[in-house]
């Protein structure tokens, strides 16, 4: 008789059935033979799928109400919060002080007269050279500590070359004697400038290399 009274509280919770109807229909199967008595399992089994039924609509009208309303409940972890790695600043000094050291820059030259500096994950910062409409970058140049190679540059090109400018050993990658990339280590430090789109001469790319401190 428990189920049965588990289900009446269920039925009552669920329908706005009077108390007395509900009784009396359990009352009149409990008390009746073997087949009254599987009328009264049907009718406690009617009453389960009533009540999953009802609870299954009562979620889908909360989820409905939710979207309709523009509100959703707050994950265990705030995913929409995550910080961006890319930190675009004004100033150089505040990448200096995002990445925990100086960094010296070539002035730019037209067509790419400014400079976008971002702190990259908060631990290497680099400076895109583009035209002033932003529509075009002629190369970047990057800074981190360690001595990996800080470039990004996955590409296979056919020439690699190793020359010395100021007594730094610099690596040029590029084709057809027109120069990509360019790397080097010094002081605890990588650089690396980056001309994919706009490759350079030798006395371009090491010009810009003497100016990178």
């Amino acid at each position: 008789m428990k189920r049965v009274k588990d289900s009446k509280e269920l039925l009552y919770a669920l329908t706005d059935a009077n108390d007395a109807y509900i009784q009396d229909a359990i009352e009149f199967a409990a008390n009746k033979g073997t087949k009254e008595k599987g009328e009264l399992l049907f009718f406690q089994r009617a009453i389960k799928i009533a009540g999953v039924a009802a609870a299954c609509f009562i979620l889908i009208f909360a989820g409905y109400h939710l979207i309709g309303t523009n509100q959703t409940a707050e994950p265990d972890v705030d995913i929409l919060t995550v910080a961006s790695p890319y930190v675009v600043v004004e100033e150089m000094s505040e990448a200096e002080a995002l990445a925990g050291f100086r960094m010296e820059l070539p002035e730019a030259q037209e067509p790419y007269s400014k400079i976008i500096i971002t702190v990259i994950n908060g631990t290497m910062i680099e400076a895109a050279y583009t035209t002033t409409q932003d529509t075009d970058t002629g190369y970047y140049i990057r800074k981190a500590e360690g001595t990996k190679d800080v470039s990004g540059d996955t590409n296979e090109y056919a020439q690699t070359e190793l020359v010395m400018v100021e007594d730094i050993s610099v690596t040029l990658k590029g084709d057809d004697n027109s120069w990509s990339v360019a790397t080097w280590s010094v002081g605890g430090y990588s650089y690396a400038i980056g001309s994919q789109d706009h490759p350079m001469t030798k006395e371009q790319i090491t010009a810009l290399v003497q100016k990178v401190k």
